[in-house]
């Protein structure tokens, strides 16, 4: 951030305008040699970075909420048994040294004031791992019928639209939650797809189709949902595999560990 109590920085070139513009905008400039700057997005967030600066401007206005955020419920359906895994856990697997269900929980609720995890009844890891985030952790009794469950229990409690966050990506950023929530109109159905534009998730639902996941049965998911509305799908792509890498065996998990430590040590450094 800028100088204490000055409110957001942002570097003085991205303002456009004449004096009397720049005057009348709220933003004050400012001379410090170096700086935090936070550039803010549609969203009321931004993006936080350090670099060397004589001046800046400090933007005193309030930020603007994003219409969608003001009535998005984040839905991360984390009530399945992992089967998979052979006895272990792919939701409490670290990633960044973070278990992966309060990971995904965690940048959910930085992007959003409702986040919904359902859970199975009784699942006491799980929840444990979400005990100090200020997220809803919805126990789901009849959890072994499938998907279709966590999704008609998250229905039921979610106010606006919903974005059907899955738990077990661990490529999808905060970043990337930004990026949807910006582009969502509350008219169309948003899905995320990969680079190469194969469809992916997370997806956002309308307020006017979530009522429709409640009479959803089985472990099909929103599938049915998302084609009786096909001609409102609006795809978004976000980068590499965020939208579509999911992990659900013990094998996986190593594999993509393996990839981001090859990674790691063959990314160049910056001269």
């Amino acid at each position: 951030m800028g100088p204490q109590g000055l409110g957001r920085a942002i570097p003085f070139d991205v303002f456009i305008g004449g004096e009397a513009d720049f005057l009348a905008s709220g933003l004050r400039q400012v001379s410090v040699p170096r700086a935090s700057v936070l550039r803010p997005d549609a969203a009321g967030g931004g993006v936080t970075f350090t670099l060397p600066c004589t001046r800046l401007c400090i933007d005193l206005r309030p930020p603007l909420p994003h219409p969608a955020r003001m009535t998005l419920t984040i839905l991360i359906p984390a009530a399945g048994s992992a089967s998979r895994m052979r006895g272990g856990d792919k939701l409490l697997e670290p990633v960044s040294d973070e278990p992966m269900l309060r990971r995904q929980a965690r940048i959910a609720r930085s992007v959003c004031a409702q986040v919904i995890v359902t859970l199975r009844d009784p699942d006491p890891l799980r929840k444990a791992c979400l005990d100090d985030l200020d997220v809803t952790a919805l126990p789901v009794p009849d959890a072994a019928e499938g998907m279709a469950a966590s999704l008609r229990a998250g229905a039921a409690g979610a106010k606006g639209a919903l974005m059907i966050l899955p738990a077990d990506m661990p490529e999808i950023t905060e970043a990337d939650l930004r990026v949807l929530i910006e582009a969502f109109d509350r008219a169309c159905i948003l899905r995320a797809t990969g680079a190469d534009g194969t469809l992916g998730h997370p997806v956002i639902l309308p307020a006017d189709v979530v009522g429709e996941l409640t009479a959803l049965q089985g472990d099909e998911g929103a599938r049915a949902v998302l084609q009786r509305h096909r001609d409102r799908i609006k795809l978004i792509a976000l980068p590499d595999q965020h939208a579509t890498l999911d992990l659900d065996t013990p094998e996986a998990w190593e594999e993509w560990r393996s990839q981001r430590a090859k990674s790691k040590h063959t990314t160049p450094r910056r001269t």
